[in-house]
């Protein structure tokens, strides 16, 4: 599940709205220990990840028709990164990733880069 509360103040414009929903996604290692292929002391891996994510969005604040109501913005995400492992349970990650179906209502610019950390 996703949730955040969004605001902006520009230019004498300003709001805030609600935008929730959810993603699902799928990782596969492709290189579990880089140092194996690269000896440089770097024990990180490579992975692949794919991931679909469905966000609720307010139409007076998202869509270009300005029209009120809410509507589902779907995307599909694709691309890789590296994880560090942190400890035997928790791992560091920096992902690039496309969007696919990327539209004028899409809430992130391509290329997209994340940042996180996995427990």
């Amino acid at each position: 599940p996703k949730y955040q509360l969004y605001g902006e103040n520009y230019a004498g414009f300003k709001f805030s709205t609600h935008i929730y929903g959810g993603r699902t996604f799928a990782r596969i290692m492709v290189i579990g220990d880089l140092d194996k292929f690269i000896p440089l002391g770097f024990h990180g891996g490579l992975f692949a990840h794919a991931e679909y994510e469905a966000l609720s969005l307010e139409r007076q604040y998202f869509d270009l028709t300005g029209s009120e109501g809410r509507f589902w913005l779907k995307s599909v995400l694709v691309g890789g990164g590296i994880s560090q492992p942190l400890s035997d349970r928790a791992s560091a990650n920096i992902m690039l990733l496309w969007n696919l179906n990327e539209t004028a209502n899409s809430l992130y610019n391509n290329p997209i880069l994340r940042f996180g950390i996995n427990f």
